[in-house]
Protein backbone atom coordinates (compact mmCIF):
# COMPACT_ATOMS: atom_id res chain seq x y z
CA UNK A 1 0.00 0.00 0.00
CA UNK A 2 1.17 3.54 -0.72
CA UNK A 3 1.45 5.52 2.09
CA UNK A 4 1.77 8.40 0.59
CA UNK A 5 -0.95 8.28 -1.69
CA UNK A 6 -2.96 11.89 -1.92
CA UNK A 7 -6.93 12.22 -2.55
CA UNK A 8 -7.53 13.85 -5.76
CA UNK A 9 -10.80 15.06 -7.13
CA UNK A 10 -11.31 17.07 -10.25
CA UNK A 11 -14.78 18.24 -11.64
CA UNK A 12 -16.46 15.28 -9.61
CA UNK A 13 -20.40 15.59 -10.11
CA UNK A 14 -22.78 13.32 -8.50
CA UNK A 15 -26.60 13.75 -10.03
CA UNK A 16 -30.02 11.36 -8.67
CA UNK A 17 -30.67 9.91 -11.50
CA UNK A 18 -34.53 10.09 -10.61
CA UNK A 19 -34.91 13.18 -9.62
CA UNK A 20 -32.41 14.82 -12.12
CA UNK A 21 -31.19 16.94 -9.00
CA UNK A 22 -27.05 17.75 -8.30
CA UNK A 23 -26.09 16.15 -5.19
CA UNK A 24 -22.67 17.34 -5.97
CA UNK A 25 -21.68 20.37 -8.58
CA UNK A 26 -18.35 20.28 -10.54
CA UNK A 27 -15.97 19.88 -7.19
CA UNK A 28 -12.39 20.05 -7.33
CA UNK A 29 -10.16 19.48 -4.00
CA UNK A 30 -6.92 17.74 -3.33
CA UNK A 31 -6.21 16.24 0.17
CA UNK A 32 -2.64 15.55 0.95
CA UNK A 33 -1.27 12.47 2.73
CA UNK A 34 -1.29 13.06 7.05
CA UNK A 35 -3.93 16.11 6.06
CA UNK A 36 -7.05 16.39 8.70
CA UNK A 37 -9.98 17.66 6.54
CA UNK A 38 -13.80 19.05 8.26
CA UNK A 39 -16.47 18.67 5.25
CA UNK A 40 -19.27 21.19 6.36
CA UNK A 41 -22.35 22.63 5.11
CA UNK A 42 -26.13 22.43 5.46
CA UNK A 43 -28.01 19.03 5.53
CA UNK A 44 -28.34 17.62 2.18
CA UNK A 45 -25.60 19.49 0.92
CA UNK A 46 -23.33 15.81 -0.56
CA UNK A 47 -21.13 15.78 2.37
CA UNK A 48 -22.11 11.99 3.40
CA UNK A 49 -22.06 11.37 -0.24
CA UNK A 50 -18.72 12.95 -0.95
CA UNK A 51 -17.33 10.29 1.53
CA UNK A 52 -19.56 7.38 -0.16
CA UNK A 53 -17.06 8.91 -3.56
CA UNK A 54 -13.94 8.92 -1.82
CA UNK A 55 -14.38 5.23 0.00
CA UNK A 56 -15.35 3.97 -3.93
CA UNK A 57 -19.17 2.61 -2.36
CA UNK A 58 -20.87 4.89 -4.97
CA UNK A 59 -20.19 4.53 -8.29
CA UNK A 60 -22.84 4.89 -11.68
CA UNK A 61 -25.96 3.22 -11.36
CA UNK A 62 -29.69 3.40 -12.10
CA UNK A 63 -29.96 5.84 -8.93
CA UNK A 64 -26.55 8.17 -9.56
CA UNK A 65 -24.64 9.53 -12.21
CA UNK A 66 -21.12 9.88 -10.94
CA UNK A 67 -18.53 11.70 -13.21
CA UNK A 68 -15.05 12.80 -12.69
CA UNK A 69 -11.99 14.44 -14.89
CA UNK A 70 -9.55 12.92 -12.36
CA UNK A 71 -10.63 10.10 -9.62
CA UNK A 72 -7.43 9.11 -7.10
CA UNK A 73 -8.07 7.97 -3.48
CA UNK A 74 -5.79 5.45 -1.25
CA UNK A 75 -7.41 2.83 0.72
CA UNK A 76 -9.46 3.86 3.61
CA UNK A 77 -11.49 2.59 7.06
CA UNK A 78 -14.50 4.39 7.18
CA UNK A 79 -17.05 5.21 10.05
CA UNK A 80 -20.89 5.03 8.95
CA UNK A 81 -23.44 7.74 9.74
CA UNK A 82 -25.74 5.39 10.76
CA UNK A 83 -23.83 2.71 12.94
CA UNK A 84 -26.14 0.19 11.83
CA UNK A 85 -25.18 0.05 8.52
CA UNK A 86 -21.61 -0.95 9.29
CA UNK A 87 -21.76 -3.97 11.77
CA UNK A 88 -21.50 -7.38 10.41
CA UNK A 89 -21.60 -9.59 13.35
CA UNK A 90 -24.06 -9.98 16.08
CA UNK A 91 -22.06 -9.01 18.99
CA UNK A 92 -19.39 -6.53 19.89
CA UNK A 93 -16.43 -9.00 20.85
CA UNK A 94 -17.48 -10.72 17.46
CA UNK A 95 -17.37 -7.52 15.31
CA UNK A 96 -13.70 -6.28 16.31
CA UNK A 97 -12.49 -10.09 16.00
CA UNK A 98 -13.87 -9.75 12.50
CA UNK A 99 -11.66 -7.32 11.43
CA UNK A 100 -8.09 -8.94 13.43
CA UNK A 101 -9.11 -11.82 11.74
CA UNK A 102 -8.79 -9.92 8.49
CA UNK A 103 -5.03 -8.85 9.44
CA UNK A 104 -4.42 -12.83 10.60
CA UNK A 105 -4.26 -12.00 13.90
CA UNK A 106 -3.74 -14.61 16.46
CA UNK A 107 -6.96 -16.00 18.25
CA UNK A 108 -5.24 -16.19 21.74
CA UNK A 109 -4.07 -12.49 21.23
CA UNK A 110 -7.46 -11.07 20.21
CA UNK A 111 -9.63 -10.44 23.39
CA UNK A 112 -6.72 -8.47 25.11
CA UNK A 113 -6.61 -5.97 21.88
CA UNK A 114 -10.25 -5.83 21.70
CA UNK A 115 -10.48 -5.04 25.49
CA UNK A 116 -7.89 -2.27 24.73
CA UNK A 117 -9.92 -0.96 21.75
CA UNK A 118 -13.31 -0.69 23.83
CA UNK A 119 -11.31 1.06 26.25
CA UNK A 120 -9.87 2.83 24.03
CA UNK A 121 -13.18 4.84 22.29
CA UNK A 122 -14.93 5.25 25.40
CA UNK A 123 -16.70 1.58 25.41
CA UNK A 124 -15.59 -0.01 28.47
CA UNK A 125 -17.73 -3.48 28.32
CA UNK A 126 -17.26 -6.46 31.52
CA UNK A 127 -18.65 -8.34 28.90
CA UNK A 128 -17.21 -8.12 24.98
CA UNK A 129 -19.66 -10.63 24.68
CA UNK A 130 -22.74 -7.99 24.14
CA UNK A 131 -25.16 -8.02 21.68
CA UNK A 132 -24.70 -5.40 19.44
CA UNK A 133 -28.53 -4.71 19.33
CA UNK A 134 -28.69 -3.69 23.30
CA UNK A 135 -26.41 -0.99 22.91
CA UNK A 136 -27.89 2.82 22.95
CA UNK A 137 -26.96 5.01 19.45
CA UNK A 138 -24.03 6.89 21.32
CA UNK A 139 -22.34 3.49 22.13
CA UNK A 140 -23.14 1.92 18.69
CA UNK A 141 -20.81 4.82 17.43
CA UNK A 142 -18.08 4.36 20.07
CA UNK A 143 -18.35 0.49 18.43
CA UNK A 144 -17.87 1.48 14.81
CA UNK A 145 -14.98 3.99 15.57
CA UNK A 146 -13.39 1.14 17.46
CA UNK A 147 -13.91 -1.14 14.50
CA UNK A 148 -12.15 1.65 11.97
CA UNK A 149 -9.51 2.09 13.91
CA UNK A 150 -8.49 -1.79 14.30
CA UNK A 151 -8.99 -1.13 10.05
CA UNK A 152 -5.67 0.80 10.68
CA UNK A 153 -5.58 1.85 6.85
CA UNK A 154 -3.76 5.43 6.18
CA UNK A 155 -6.90 7.28 5.64
CA UNK A 156 -9.48 7.20 7.54
CA UNK A 157 -13.41 9.01 6.55
CA UNK A 158 -15.66 9.89 9.47
CA UNK A 159 -19.43 10.62 9.03
CA UNK A 160 -20.82 12.82 11.68
CA UNK A 161 -19.09 10.20 14.49
CA UNK A 162 -19.94 11.89 17.55
CA UNK A 163 -23.28 13.10 16.45
CA UNK A 164 -24.93 10.77 19.16
CA UNK A 165 -22.55 11.33 21.79
CA UNK A 166 -22.91 13.69 25.09
CA UNK A 167 -20.59 16.22 25.42
CA UNK A 168 -17.96 14.88 26.91
CA UNK A 169 -17.81 11.99 24.92
CA UNK A 170 -17.70 13.79 21.37
CA UNK A 171 -14.51 15.41 23.25
CA UNK A 172 -12.86 11.91 24.02
CA UNK A 173 -13.84 10.76 20.48
CA UNK A 174 -11.54 13.05 19.05
CA UNK A 175 -9.08 13.29 21.52
CA UNK A 176 -8.76 9.57 20.79
CA UNK A 177 -8.97 10.64 16.96
CA UNK A 178 -6.16 12.54 16.86
CA UNK A 179 -4.04 10.22 18.76
CA UNK A 180 -4.54 7.50 16.87
CA UNK A 181 -4.74 9.48 13.09
CA UNK A 182 -0.95 11.08 13.87
CA UNK A 183 0.48 10.29 10.52
CA UNK A 184 -2.67 9.28 8.71
CA UNK A 185 -4.85 11.28 6.35
CA UNK A 186 -8.52 12.04 8.24
CA UNK A 187 -11.89 13.45 5.97
CA UNK A 188 -14.77 13.71 8.56
CA UNK A 189 -18.19 14.98 8.07
CA UNK A 190 -19.35 16.91 11.11
CA UNK A 191 -22.50 19.38 12.45
CA UNK A 192 -20.87 19.71 15.87
CA UNK A 193 -17.76 21.78 14.46
CA UNK A 194 -16.54 22.56 17.87
CA UNK A 195 -15.25 19.51 19.10
CA UNK A 196 -13.38 18.67 15.97
CA UNK A 197 -12.65 21.78 14.51
CA UNK A 198 -9.18 22.08 17.00
CA UNK A 199 -7.75 18.94 15.53
CA UNK A 200 -8.02 19.76 11.63
CA UNK A 201 -6.06 21.39 9.07
CA UNK A 202 -8.49 23.13 6.68
CA UNK A 203 -12.22 23.06 6.45
CA UNK A 204 -14.08 22.61 3.14
CA UNK A 205 -17.54 24.45 2.89
CA UNK A 206 -20.36 23.26 0.82
CA UNK A 207 -23.62 25.19 0.37
CA UNK A 208 -26.69 23.41 -0.15
CA UNK A 209 -26.59 22.97 -3.99
CA UNK A 210 -23.72 20.63 -3.36
CA UNK A 211 -21.03 23.40 -4.40
CA UNK A 212 -17.72 23.74 -2.78
CA UNK A 213 -17.80 27.49 -1.79
CA UNK A 214 -14.72 27.61 0.10
CA UNK A 215 -11.75 25.94 1.11
CA UNK A 216 -9.92 27.39 4.34
CA UNK A 217 -7.15 26.69 7.19
CA UNK A 218 -9.16 25.53 10.14
CA UNK A 219 -7.19 28.01 12.42
CA UNK A 220 -8.78 30.85 10.05
CA UNK A 221 -12.13 29.56 9.07
CA UNK A 222 -14.95 31.59 10.79
CA UNK A 223 -13.15 34.53 11.05
CA UNK A 224 -12.77 34.20 7.16
CA UNK A 225 -15.59 32.85 6.14
CA UNK A 226 -18.22 34.30 8.69
CA UNK A 227 -21.00 36.10 6.31
CA UNK A 228 -20.76 32.18 4.22
CA UNK A 229 -21.15 30.67 7.29
CA UNK A 230 -24.32 32.21 8.18
CA UNK A 231 -25.81 32.26 4.52
CA UNK A 232 -24.95 28.55 4.53
CA UNK A 233 -26.88 27.77 8.12
CA UNK A 234 -24.06 25.89 9.63
CA UNK A 235 -22.99 26.40 13.13
CA UNK A 236 -20.60 28.30 13.97
CA UNK A 237 -19.62 29.43 17.83
CA UNK A 238 -22.25 32.11 18.52
CA UNK A 239 -25.36 30.39 16.70
CA UNK A 240 -26.90 29.85 19.78
CA UNK A 241 -26.19 33.80 21.06
CA UNK A 242 -27.34 34.55 17.64
CA UNK A 243 -30.32 32.81 17.97
CA UNK A 244 -31.47 33.74 21.61
CA UNK A 245 -30.86 37.19 21.06
CA UNK A 246 -34.20 37.59 18.45
CA UNK A 247 -36.47 34.90 20.16
CA UNK A 248 -38.60 35.62 23.00
CA UNK A 249 -40.75 32.67 25.24
CA UNK A 250 -42.98 33.10 27.83
CA UNK A 251 -43.74 30.30 30.44
CA UNK A 252 -46.17 30.91 33.07
CA UNK A 253 -47.56 28.09 35.38
CA UNK A 254 -50.73 29.93 37.55
CA UNK A 255 -52.99 26.73 37.76
CA UNK A 256 -50.60 23.79 36.59
CA UNK A 257 -52.47 20.71 35.45
CA UNK A 258 -51.34 17.55 35.72
CA UNK A 259 -50.93 15.50 32.97
CA UNK A 260 -48.29 13.05 33.46
CA UNK A 261 -47.59 11.16 36.40
CA UNK A 262 -44.49 8.04 37.16
CA UNK A 263 -44.79 6.77 40.70
CA UNK A 264 -42.76 4.25 42.28
CA UNK A 265 -42.42 3.02 38.32
CA UNK A 266 -39.65 1.19 37.08
CA UNK A 267 -38.83 0.35 33.28
CA UNK A 268 -37.15 -3.11 32.89
CA UNK A 269 -35.37 -5.17 30.96
CA UNK A 270 -34.92 -8.81 30.95
CA UNK A 271 -37.02 -8.62 34.19
CA UNK A 272 -34.64 -6.28 36.15
CA UNK A 273 -34.56 -2.55 36.43
CA UNK A 274 -33.24 -0.31 33.88
CA UNK A 275 -34.61 3.02 34.94
CA UNK A 276 -35.88 3.61 38.39
CA UNK A 277 -38.32 6.90 38.59
CA UNK A 278 -39.38 7.94 42.51
CA UNK A 279 -41.86 10.33 41.54
CA UNK A 280 -41.57 12.72 38.10
CA UNK A 281 -44.64 14.75 37.46
CA UNK A 282 -45.79 16.53 33.77
CA UNK A 283 -47.58 19.35 33.78
CA UNK A 284 -49.37 20.91 30.51
CA UNK A 285 -47.62 22.65 28.49
CA UNK A 286 -44.27 21.72 30.06
CA UNK A 287 -40.83 20.61 27.55
CA UNK A 288 -39.17 18.00 29.35
CA UNK A 289 -35.52 17.18 28.21
CA UNK A 290 -34.45 13.85 29.22
CA UNK A 291 -30.48 14.17 29.33
CA UNK A 292 -27.86 11.68 30.76
CA UNK A 293 -24.89 9.68 29.08
CA UNK A 294 -24.60 7.12 26.35
CA UNK A 295 -26.21 3.99 27.76
CA UNK A 296 -27.81 5.46 30.55
CA UNK A 297 -31.47 4.22 29.53
CA UNK A 298 -32.54 7.25 27.67
CA UNK A 299 -34.09 6.16 25.00
CA UNK A 300 -35.47 3.01 26.45
CA UNK A 301 -37.53 5.57 29.05
CA UNK A 302 -39.11 6.95 25.82
CA UNK A 303 -40.21 3.13 24.90
CA UNK A 304 -41.04 2.91 28.31
CA UNK A 305 -43.47 5.34 28.50
CA UNK A 306 -44.87 4.70 25.13
CA UNK A 307 -45.54 0.89 26.62
CA UNK A 308 -43.23 -0.69 24.36
CA UNK A 309 -40.77 -1.38 27.08
CA UNK A 310 -42.25 -3.74 29.59
CA UNK A 311 -42.30 -1.60 33.36
CA UNK A 312 -43.67 -1.68 36.62
CA UNK A 313 -45.18 0.67 39.30
CA UNK A 314 -48.07 3.55 38.99
CA UNK A 315 -47.90 5.27 35.08
CA UNK A 316 -50.74 7.65 34.64
CA UNK A 317 -51.70 9.79 31.84
CA UNK A 318 -54.37 12.96 32.61
CA UNK A 319 -55.14 11.05 35.84
CA UNK A 320 -56.03 7.66 34.03
CA UNK A 321 -53.99 4.41 35.21
CA UNK A 322 -52.18 3.56 32.03
CA UNK A 323 -52.13 -0.45 31.65
CA UNK A 324 -49.36 -2.52 30.62
CA UNK A 325 -51.10 -3.68 27.29
CA UNK A 326 -52.86 -0.05 26.74
CA UNK A 327 -52.18 1.45 23.45
CA UNK A 328 -51.30 5.59 23.93
CA UNK A 329 -50.48 6.57 20.83
CA UNK A 330 -53.49 7.96 19.83
CA UNK A 331 -52.65 10.51 22.38
CA UNK A 332 -48.69 10.61 22.06
CA UNK A 333 -46.86 11.39 18.74
CA UNK A 334 -43.62 9.27 19.41
CA UNK A 335 -40.49 10.03 16.82
CA UNK A 336 -38.01 7.30 17.13
CA UNK A 337 -34.43 7.76 16.79
CA UNK A 338 -34.28 5.78 13.65
CA UNK A 339 -36.53 7.70 11.30
CA UNK A 340 -36.63 4.57 9.05
CA UNK A 341 -38.43 3.05 11.98
CA UNK A 342 -41.80 5.11 11.08
CA UNK A 343 -41.53 5.36 7.49
CA UNK A 344 -44.39 3.19 5.57
CA UNK A 345 -44.81 4.91 2.11
CA UNK A 346 -42.63 5.63 -1.20
CA UNK A 347 -42.47 9.31 -0.78
CA UNK A 348 -41.99 12.68 1.36
CA UNK A 349 -45.49 13.70 0.45
CA UNK A 350 -47.36 10.86 0.75
CA UNK A 351 -45.63 10.57 4.01
CA UNK A 352 -47.03 13.23 5.48
CA UNK A 353 -50.57 13.01 3.86
CA UNK A 354 -50.63 9.07 5.70
CA UNK A 355 -50.73 10.98 9.00
CA UNK A 356 -53.54 13.03 7.94
CA UNK A 357 -57.30 12.02 9.17
CA UNK A 358 -58.85 14.90 7.12
CA UNK A 359 -59.28 17.79 4.69
CA UNK A 360 -58.03 20.21 6.84
CA UNK A 361 -54.91 17.87 7.92
CA UNK A 362 -53.98 17.56 4.48
CA UNK A 363 -54.35 21.25 3.11
CA UNK A 364 -51.69 21.57 5.95
CA UNK A 365 -48.94 19.46 4.11
CA UNK A 366 -47.57 21.81 1.75
CA UNK A 367 -46.74 24.07 4.36
CA UNK A 368 -45.14 21.72 6.79
CA UNK A 369 -43.51 20.34 3.96
CA UNK A 370 -41.97 24.13 3.05
CA UNK A 371 -41.29 24.71 6.65
CA UNK A 372 -39.13 22.01 7.64
CA UNK A 373 -37.25 22.40 4.02
CA UNK A 374 -38.47 19.12 2.34
CA UNK A 375 -40.55 20.90 -0.77
CA UNK A 376 -37.90 19.77 -3.49
CA UNK A 377 -38.28 16.70 -2.47
CA UNK A 378 -41.92 15.89 -2.34
CA UNK A 379 -41.60 12.80 -5.00
CA UNK A 380 -38.30 11.31 -3.30
CA UNK A 381 -38.28 7.69 -1.54
CA UNK A 382 -37.76 8.74 1.60
CA UNK A 383 -34.65 5.90 2.13
CA UNK A 384 -32.95 8.10 -0.47
CA UNK A 385 -32.47 11.38 2.06
CA UNK A 386 -29.82 12.52 3.49
CA UNK A 387 -29.87 11.65 7.49
CA UNK A 388 -30.76 14.92 8.86
CA UNK A 389 -33.75 14.95 5.91
CA UNK A 390 -34.93 11.79 6.84
CA UNK A 391 -34.85 13.06 10.67
CA UNK A 392 -36.90 16.23 9.58
CA UNK A 393 -39.49 13.90 7.52
CA UNK A 394 -40.17 12.08 10.90
CA UNK A 395 -40.60 15.20 12.82
CA UNK A 396 -42.84 17.00 10.10
CA UNK A 397 -45.28 13.54 10.19
CA UNK A 398 -45.68 14.53 14.05
CA UNK A 399 -47.19 17.67 13.04
CA UNK A 400 -49.51 16.82 10.32
CA UNK A 401 -52.32 15.47 13.03
CA UNK A 402 -51.41 17.08 16.38
CA UNK A 403 -51.60 15.30 19.83
CA UNK A 404 -51.87 16.42 23.27
CA UNK A 405 -48.32 15.05 23.61
CA UNK A 406 -45.48 14.99 21.52
CA UNK A 407 -42.57 12.40 22.27
CA UNK A 408 -39.27 13.02 20.31
CA UNK A 409 -35.81 11.32 20.51
CA UNK A 410 -32.88 13.26 19.76
CA UNK A 411 -35.16 15.05 17.29
CA UNK A 412 -32.22 17.48 15.90
CA UNK A 413 -29.44 15.22 14.96
CA UNK A 414 -28.19 15.48 11.62
CA UNK A 415 -29.30 18.77 12.03
CA UNK A 416 -27.30 22.00 10.66
CA UNK A 417 -28.28 25.52 12.61
CA UNK A 418 -31.15 26.97 10.70
CA UNK A 419 -33.01 23.75 10.77
CA UNK A 420 -32.14 22.58 14.63
CA UNK A 421 -33.82 26.20 15.04
CA UNK A 422 -36.88 25.87 12.73
CA UNK A 423 -37.61 22.69 14.40
CA UNK A 424 -36.93 23.85 17.83
CA UNK A 425 -39.59 27.36 16.60
CA UNK A 426 -42.04 24.71 15.58
CA UNK A 427 -41.75 22.42 18.92
CA UNK A 428 -42.16 25.96 21.22
CA UNK A 429 -45.34 27.04 18.78
CA UNK A 430 -46.69 23.33 19.74
CA UNK A 431 -45.99 23.72 23.65
CA UNK A 432 -47.42 27.29 23.38
CA UNK A 433 -50.71 26.23 21.54
CA UNK A 434 -51.26 23.60 24.71
CA UNK A 435 -49.37 20.99 23.71
CA UNK A 436 -46.47 18.93 26.08
CA UNK A 437 -43.52 17.92 24.71
CA UNK A 438 -40.82 15.16 26.21
CA UNK A 439 -37.72 14.69 24.24
CA UNK A 440 -34.00 13.42 24.86
CA UNK A 441 -31.54 15.40 23.94
CA UNK A 442 -27.37 15.75 24.59
CA UNK A 443 -27.36 19.23 23.90
CA UNK A 444 -26.75 21.66 27.02
CA UNK A 445 -28.41 24.78 25.32
CA UNK A 446 -30.90 23.44 24.44
CA UNK A 447 -32.14 22.30 27.85
CA UNK A 448 -31.17 25.55 29.56
CA UNK A 449 -33.04 27.35 26.46
CA UNK A 450 -36.19 25.89 26.14
CA UNK A 451 -36.80 22.98 29.24
CA UNK A 452 -39.25 23.58 31.91
CA UNK A 453 -38.06 20.26 33.67
CA UNK A 454 -34.70 17.90 33.02
CA UNK A 455 -35.38 14.87 33.59
CA UNK A 456 -31.70 13.41 34.03
CA UNK A 457 -31.19 9.60 33.88
CA UNK A 458 -28.04 8.52 36.16
CA UNK A 459 -26.76 4.95 37.79
CA UNK A 460 -30.15 3.61 36.46
CA UNK A 461 -32.04 6.66 38.04
CA UNK A 462 -34.37 9.49 36.76
CA UNK A 463 -33.74 12.88 38.73
CA UNK A 464 -36.51 15.37 37.89
CA UNK A 465 -35.32 19.18 38.51
CA UNK A 466 -37.69 21.55 39.56
CA UNK A 467 -40.27 23.37 37.06
CA UNK A 468 -38.97 26.48 35.65
CA UNK A 469 -40.45 29.31 34.77
CA UNK A 470 -38.73 31.35 32.50
CA UNK A 471 -40.42 34.73 30.90
CA UNK A 472 -38.54 36.88 28.60
CA UNK A 473 -35.46 36.75 26.01
CA UNK A 474 -34.33 32.82 25.62
CA UNK A 475 -30.50 33.92 26.49
CA UNK A 476 -31.22 35.37 29.92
Amino acid sequence: MNAHQPIVLKELTVRDQQSGKLILDRVSCTIKPGEKVLIVGPSGAGKSTLLQVIAKLLETTNQFEVNADLYQVPPCSYVFQDPDSQFCMPYVDEELAFMLENQQVASEDMLAIIKRMLTTVGLQKDQPHTAIQTLSMGMKQRLALASAMLHDQECMLLDEPSALLDPDGAVQLWNEVAKHAEGKTVVAVEHRITEALPHMDRVLLFNHRGQLVADSKASVFFNEYRKEVIAAGIWHPHSWEDYAREKTVTRRFKQPKEVLALNDWQLLRQKKPLVTVKEATVYENDWICITGVNGAGKSSLLYGLMNLLHHKGQYTLNGELVHRKEHVSDRINFVFQHPEFQFVTTNVEEELLFSATNADEKALVKTILQRFGLSEYCTVHPYRLSVGQKRRLSVATAFVHSKPFLFLDEPTFGQDAYHTFALLDLMEDFRQSGGTIVMVTHDKTLVRLFATQEWHVKNGALIPSERRQLEGVLAT
